[in-house]
């Protein structure tokens, strides 16, 4: 039973697809400082699966790589 599992697992990733869970995140309110009473002091952050993370962690970093937003400021000494 377990090596079905597995293999369904892998056959996932090998074919590009994702595991539908890990595209499901909890949202928490985060408190901020100042009153609790209020809600327009919590944040909500989400929280999604350590292993979702980790495989799509390759296309991030390809994103940020591509984003002029996101550069080092290295780049910009050797010009000026």
């Amino acid at each position: 039973e377990f090596s079905d599992i597995l293999l369904r697992f892998c056959n996932t990733f090998y074919n590009g697809g994702n595991i539908d869970k890990w595209t499901e995140g909890c949202i928490f309110p985060f408190p901020k400082k100042d009153d609790l009473d209020l809600t327009k002091n919590y944040r909500g952050i989400t929280i999604i699966a350590i292993a979702s993370k980790i495989y799509n962690s390759p296309e991030i970093v390809e994103i940020l790589r591509n984003q002029n937003g996101f550069r080092k400021i290295d780049h910009l000494s050797d010009k000026y």
